[in-house]
């Protein structure tokens, strides 16, 4: 459910507040990323932010 309101943001959102409401529950979790190669640790969403589609996944930092 909480990755769903996220995906369902369509078209403009000029000062990014349906943004910030989509993703502030997942933003809560405090997630993190741990890279296989022993890199540092990157906090979802405050230093990265990861869109996966399929069987695809792309990491923004």
């Amino acid at each position: 459910m909480l990755f769903e309101s996220w995906t369902a943001l369509h078209g403009p959102d000029p000062d990014g507040s349906r943004t910030a409401q989509a993703i502030k529950p997942i933003m809560d979790l405090g997630l993190t990323l741990v890279p296989e190669d022993e890199g540092q640790p990157m906090a979802l969403f405050k230093e990265c932010i990861v869109r996966i589609d399929g069987d695809i996944a792309r990491v923004r930092c």
